[in-house]
């Protein structure tokens, strides 16, 4: 039975090494195309693992996913290569979806095409039975990608919060008096802020992937597997509490000098090791208390004895043949490469005429431009206005349009909670729609209150994409989506009006002055951005 056996297993492996040339012909092209496709997207993806540190691991996932197929080099050997049209079922969408990207310029979108329509492309070369060997590795790879800027800064902002209020308590039983506003903690001598590093989100990510990478070598039940990854979270981010507690009292029963030489370099490392400590211990008491060990090398035996059979043999030879799933990809790759330099030719839209013109004629203020030291500014705007309305009466208004003519790749319009000065934060966002003339009866907006440096602002803000309207990050880019594909534009304007508000008492008088700029220059707006073709 073993002579048998091993007849069997070398009779597969020498059939998948000495499939016909047509074969691997195809596998070249496709892989070919599949490379020219993405190429572009490469690069960015590596300037982002050096750029946010909360992403640096991206670096160690490709090759801790080569390890990962490298350590099944022999179980793959003599896995029968069977190429299936099944894998066109998850190419497809995937490149529906790095094709939205590109259209847009959505670097997140691009990526998780790429590395879904890799996943795809490996089930349709070899086969199912080939793919689901490797799945773990090649779906490992999703732990590269950076999430978007937008909801990291989300996240990290909730986490800032959520350990300022919880720290705040602690410090107090612990002797160290405190006052915590939004996520400042302000000690007697010092004020100490929560700031992104210290939000716990770098070990958040870090630890997820590595603890993922670690969960699959460790002999659990799949169950335990998905309660030890998941318990990454709670390893991190209680971790940086501590790391935060730490940090605060040093900074008050010691010294300032202690705080600075601390608190990012050492403090960081220490915390983020002691996190994967306790991950690793936990995943050993898991294994010693509720798993019986199984050896890989008997579990692989079992499933290399049941599939390798002369039925398999014989369909390792009828992959020879089967060409048609290879030739439909290709058609598929080559449509997605033309279509993804096509969709990136779109115009260069121009104004009507001066961005100027649409500041509102507003009687009794004082007006300047104040670009320069204008509290906000989109970096990415080609063309801006700043304007400052003051009056003996009333806090002065600030209000900013910044427009682009084309956005694309990193160049887009981005949303005003996020370029906010050093020091300020927002407390609040809420959608709100306001009475406009003109093309739309509304106007889609956002209130957002921002405090910073012992001051508050209320701000106003929206995006305009010709005649509509926008408050929401995910309403603008879909409509990006939609007239890239169909109007070959991607041209857009955001605005901002904002003012001083000292007392919240006077809130609902601040937005009716805010609320009033804006009815006067929406209809401004109209006439100057460029307009679709009704």
């Amino acid at each position: 039975m073993n002579e048998n056996f091993k007849s069997l297993e070398l009779g597969a492996s020498r059939l998948n090494r000495d499939l016909n040339p047509q074969f691997w012909l195809q596998a070249g092209l496709l892989s070919v195309i599949f490379a020219l496709l993405f190429a572009p997207t490469l690069p960015s993806l590596y300037n982002d693992w050096f750029e946010f540190k909360q992403f640096s691991h991206g670096l160690l996932v490709p090759f801790i996913s080569g390890y990962l197929i490298w350590q099944r080099k022999s179980e793959l050997r003599t896995t029968p290569i069977r190429p299936s049209s099944w894998g066109l079922v998850v190419v497809l969408p995937a490149l529906l979806v790095a094709l939205i990207g590109k259209a847009v310029g959505d670097a997140f979108s691009e990526r998780i095409g790429m590395v879904l329509g890799l996943n795809g492309l490996v089930w349709l070369l070899f086969g199912w039975q080939f793919y689901k060997r490797v799945c773990f590795a090649f779906l490992y790879l999703f732990l590269m990608i950076p999430l978007p800027y937008l909801v990291v800064k989300e996240v990290a902002y909730q986490l800032r919060i959520a350990n300022a209020v919880v720290a705040a308590p602690v410090l107090r039983l612990l002797g160290v008096p405190v006052y915590r506003e939004s996520y400042y903690l302000h000690l007697p001598e010092i004020t100490l802020e929560v700031a992104d590093l210290c939000s716990g989100i770098n070990s958040v990510f870090s630890l997820f992937a590595l603890g993922g990478a670690y969960v699959y070598f460790t002999p659990m039940r799949s169950r335990l597997k998905l309660l030890a990854v998941l318990s990454t979270f709670p390893f991190a981010v209680g971790i940086n509490f501590l790391r935060i507690i730490l940090t605060a009292a040093l900074s008050y029963y010691v010294s300032l000098s202690v705080l600075n030489m601390m608190i990012h370099e050492l403090t960081g490392m220490i915390t983020f090791l002691i996190a994967l400590t306790l991950f690793i211990l936990l995943c050993e008491f898991l294994q010693r208390r509720f798993t019986t060990v199984i050896v890989d090398t008997i579990q692989a035996a079992s499933v290399r004895s049941s599939t390798l059979n002369t039925a398999t043999v014989q369909s390792v030879l009828a992959a020879k043949k089967s060409w048609l799933p290879s030739i439909l990809a290709m058609v598929v790759l080559l449509a997605a490469v033309y279509l993804a330099n096509n969709l990136s030719s779109q115009q260069q839209l121009r104004l009507s005429m001066e961005l100027a013109s649409v500041a509102p004629k507003a009687a009794g203020y004082q007006v300047a431009d104040s670009l320069e030291a204008g509290f906000y500014k989109d970096p990415n705007a080609e063309i801006q206005l700043s304007r400052t309305y003051s009056s003996a009466e009333a806090a002065p208004v600030e209000i900013y349009v910044g427009f682009r003519g084309k956005q694309q790749g990193e160049k887009k319009l981005g949303s005003p909670k996020l370029h906010i000065p050093y020091g300020w934060n927002y407390v609040w966002i809420e959608p709100v729609e306001l009475p406009a003339t003109g093309a739309n009866a509304s106007l889609d907006a956002n209130w957002m209150l921002m405090q910073g440096n012992n001051m508050r602002y209320l701000v106003l803000y929206w995006y305009q994409v010709g005649e509509s309207t926008f408050s929401g990050e995910l309403k603008k880019r879909l409509a990006l989506v939609r007239n890239t594909i169909f109007h070959r534009r991607s041209d857009g304007a955001v605005v901002r009006l904002a003012m001083p508000l000292p007392d919240l008492d006077k809130l609902d008088h601040a937005k009716s002055r805010l609320a009033g700029f804006a009815a006067e220059l929406y209809p401004n707006l109209l006439r100057v951005l460029p307009q679709y073709n009704q």
